[in-house]
């Protein structure tokens, strides 16, 4: 992040200040790709988020679609897709 002062935060500073972790896991046996992501949702809402990332999150879907392989998501522990 360019922008270090919180209240200066646009929906992108906050949706990126948010973001705590981010892990893929793929699994070759069961021919899936997980992205599990942790939010602060005290600094952006789920749906700030997927409002920004949505488009992304469908690119994830169609690659792993082309490898054969099933996109899963989990964000904040929850199964998103």
């Amino acid at each position: 992040m360019r922008n270090k002062v919180p209240e200066n935060f646009d929906k992108h500073d906050r949706v990126n200040y948010a973001a705590l972790s981010s892990k893929l896991h793929v699994d070759t046996h069961k021919k899936v790709i997980t992205l599990n992501i942790e939010l602060d949702e005290s600094i952006c809402s789920m749906i700030d988020y997927f409002e920004i990332f949505s488009q992304r999150m469908l690119m994830c879907k169609r690659a792993a679609e082309v490898l054969g392989l099933r996109f899963k998501l989990v964000a904040n522990g929850n199964k998103i897709a």
